[in-house]
């Protein structure tokens, strides 16, 4: 009787502590679960019927680094990322590549940098609605975001998809 007592304690901290190591394990990969948010997206009205350009940021909120790998739209024939390049007086836009985002920073998507080029647009962008951009990350997998259609700002080369001395390789 008392062998008994002892196995059924013993089984009883062996299953504590296999619930308690089994938590554990799930806390800590749910802490290094990929986790990517995404604020701010916009795409000014384009100046071209033909090319367009989203711009918006990502934050990497997990504890491992992330790579931005494509993008793609519903909007255009063909979608990639770009960041421009100043070589004298000459501004040129050049394909980015795979962009890796460090845990806890931000990748900003924005005019005169990295951005999103949608380039043979399949359809006239309006102001107020808004296109869909997937994102692919080699950990978090695709991420769609709703991207709306804003005014472009008046004599602002700062927003135009194409600003005089900008050409495209």
């Amino acid at each position: 009787m008392l062998g008994t007592r002892v196995r059924r304690r013993a089984a009883a901290g062996a299953t504590v502590a296999i619930t308690a190591v089994l938590g554990a394990c799930g806390s800590a990969a749910l802490t290094s679960a990929p986790k990517i948010v995404v604020t701010s997206p916009r795409t000014p009205l384009p100046a071209s019927p033909d090319v367009g350009a989203a711009y918006l940021t990502i934050k990497n909120d997990s504890s491992q680094p992330d790579v931005l790998l494509s993008a793609t739209s519903n909007v255009a024939a063909q979608t990639m990322v770009h960041h421009d390049v100043v070589n004298g007086p000459t501004e040129t836009m050049v394909p980015a590549g795979p962009i890796t985002i460090a845990p806890g920073k931000s990748l900003v998507l924005e005019p005169g940098g990295y951005h999103i080029m949608l380039m043979n647009l399949t359809q006239r962008l309006t102001v107020g609605e808004e296109i869909h951009v997937t994102l692919d990350f080699k950990r978090a997998g695709q991420i769609d975001v709703s991207v709306p259609v804003v005014p472009l700002v008046a004599g602002s080369s700062a927003d135009a998809t194409m600003p005089p001395g900008m050409h495209m390789p």
